[in-house]
């Protein structure tokens, strides 16, 4: 999540979370408007403070996740002694799918990459195979490939790569040519 996005998630959260406990503090009983409240509307009096506190419940886990969800970033930033060297997300995916699609049997390669400040935390490589091997021992040499061409671009580890072969009987076929 960005930086940017995550403030304005938790502008809303609280302005949310404000306007809730308002109108708890409006419906709780007071003596006027609880016996005008009890003869008229004592059925959506619960009604209204029951789904008040579920948008309460609502916008606390928004905060939450704004607070503590962890920002993924659209490229990584290096620092060394020379200076600085920003690789951006759609770089590192196409590196690594030109190096599987190169090295295996496969078409159709597509990679997503989930970076956060200092690392690449997760790949996952989708692609159909062409070989008539086993898509497991293909799967595990194409992770193999993933995960040296991230080391080898960023000079981080990756904590997970994750792939998904389909065997190319499986493939859904492509749009019919209408001539």
């Amino acid at each position: 999540m960005r930086p940017l996005t995550k403030v304005a998630l938790v502008l809303v959260a609280l302005l949310g979370i404000c306007q809730t406990l308002l109108i708890a503090a409006y419906f709780w009983p007071v003596a006027a408007v609880d016996t005008w409240l009890l003869d008229h509307w004592s059925i959506s009096r619960i009604l209204m403070l029951t789904l008040t506190s579920l948008v309460f419940i609502v916008f606390v886990a928004m905060l939450l996740v704004a607070l503590f969800r962890r920002s993924i970033h659209q490229e990584l930033v290096m620092t060394g002694d020379r200076g600085s060297l920003a690789i951006s997300r759609q770089a590192v995916e196409s590196a690594v799918a030109k190096a599987v699609a190169k090295e295996h049997a496969v078409k159709g390669v597509s990679v997503d990459v989930t970076m956060h400040k200092k690392e690449a935390a997760k790949v996952m490589v989708e692609a159909i195979s062409m070989s008539g091997q086993s898509l497991a021992a293909q799967g595990q040499r194409i992770e193999e490939t993933a995960r040296a061409k991230v080391v080898q671009l960023l000079g981080t580890e990756v904590k997970k790569v994750k792939v998904h072969l389909m065997p190319v009987s499986q493939a859904p076929r492509g749009t019919a040519r209408v001539l």
